[in-house]
């Protein structure tokens, strides 16, 4: 996995996740963001998305730092990595479980 820019970067969740047969066969797999990445403003694209305190995104897949508006950084990518992991391993997710 390689690092992508924190300007516009996609947050990891299943829904970002694509796969994708390759022509050889093998699997490859994209992270792509469909959601919050990019905004129309007057015509004009801005990525000016949140500020201080303000929080967007999938909470099941937030660190808690994240959710709490506080500043983020490569760990929180890390968290939601873990939670993807751990999801894909127990075929068990967050929101089922705290929906019972």
């Amino acid at each position: 996995m390689r690092p992508c820019p924190r300007r516009g970067a996609p947050r990891l969740k299943p829904e970002n996740i694509i796969v994708e047969r390759t022509r050889s066969g093998t699997d490859f797999v994209k992270v792509v963001d469909f959601g919050l990445a990019r905004l129309m403003a007057g015509g004009r694209q801005s990525t000016a998305l949140t500020g201080p305190g303000v929080v967007c995104g999938t909470p099941d897949y937030m660190s808690p730092e994240h959710g709490r508006g506080d500043e983020v950084d490569a760990r929180t990518d890390l968290y939601s990595v873990g939670v993807v992991l751990f999801e894909l391993l127990t075929t068990s997710s967050r929101s089922k479980r705290a929906r019972r």
